[in-house]
């Protein structure tokens, strides 16, 4: 009989504190959750508007006793260092402000280290984090970044840049851009793209292709270092995601959303072997590389430069 070895899961828990002047202060977390594991984090804290005076920020990532937690001094990533099991990264976007520490704490009947990360200032403040656990064995590099923005007042927009390298497979390059204060949201460059969003999540693989995109409250996202259009529609999609591998596409999305006004850039190195859409295989035509639904295209591909070719189908 074949022996099931039970695989032990890395735990982590947050919590956060703050020491004012003497008011409360509003906190916002976005998170978001991609399909390939982890985790992206954005902490939005901004004092009343009566609040004038500095504040001192605390964000703490707790682990399990036993988890071996260490600090690079370098990029600041806290990370667990249990053999043989699942860890897990804590690669917080160091924008100069950032300070952290391993400390030692209450931990359900016993103590244990924790990570602690700290930001000093007057108005609201962000703290942008990567949550990546690893496998048995695995430990990839993950590398992140704070891409700067225009016209923003009072951290109300952030954006990062994460490179993740495996140890073996792809690299993943990813942009993520994110409003908080939605009164600021407007067209804005973040890195190489620009888009109109409240939110957008744009994933290359290491071939420069593309491999996934998010967006939210938004008509469009664009490749500026390309001068190519990524996604399109002919009005606002509160929320849409789309991810090509090995030819197949699919879009997904939890709100209603009426496909016929879309387009996508199937940037996949060769041409798309089926779509779905929230599951389902769905019919699609193509206008060069651009998907879309209805009976004339949104936009006109046929002058598109090529992929970087890439593999047609997932290996055995």
């Amino acid at each position: 009989h074949p022996r099931v070895r039970r695989q032990r899961q890395m735990c982590i828990r947050d919590r956060f504190g703050s020491q004012g002047s003497g008011r409360n202060e509003n906190h916002t977390r976005n998170i978001l959750y991609l399909r390939s594991g982890f985790v992206l984090v954005s902490d939005y804290v901004k004092p009343y508007d009566s609040d004038s005076g500095e504040h001192v920020y605390d964000q703490y990532w707790h682990m399990p006793p036993d988890a071996k937690l260490t600090l690079d001094e370098t990029s600041l990533t806290a990370r667990s260092n249990v053999a043989d099991e699942a860890n897990v990264q804590v690669v917080p976007v160091d924008d100069g402000e950032l300070e952290a520490a391993i400390e030692n704490g209450y931990y359900i009947a016993t103590t244990a280290d924790y990570a602690k990360y700290q930001k000093k200032g007057r108005g609201p403040v962000t703290f942008d984090t990567v949550l990546y656990p690893e496998k048995p064995g695995e430990r990839p590099e993950i590398t992140a970044e704070k891409l700067n923005l225009s016209d923003v007042e009072d951290n109300g927009a952030t954006a990062m840049r994460v490179v993740i390298e495996p140890e073996k497979g792809a690299v993943s390059d990813i942009s993520y851009y994110l409003v908080h204060d939605t009164s600021q949201q407007k067209v804005r460059r973040f890195g190489n793209y620009e888009t109109d969003a409240r939110c957008a999540y744009v994933e290359r693989d290491g071939r420069g292709n593309l491999a996934q995109l998010i967006i939210q409250d938004g008509t469009y996202i664009k490749d500026l270092s390309k001068d190519l259009i990524l996604f399109q529609a002919r009005e606002q999609v509160s929320q849409l995601g789309f991810r090509a591998e090995y030819g197949s596409l699919a879009l997904a999305s939890s709100q209603t959303l009426d496909l016929q006004k879309c387009t996508v850039l199937a940037d996949t190195g060769s041409a798309p072997t089926e779509l779905t859409w929230n599951g389902k295989k769905t019919d699609y035509k193509l206008s060069g590389r651009y998907v879309y639904f209805g009976n004339q295209p949104i936009i006109d591909g046929g002058e598109l430069p090529e992929p970087t070719p890439g593999p047609t189908a997932k290996p055995g």
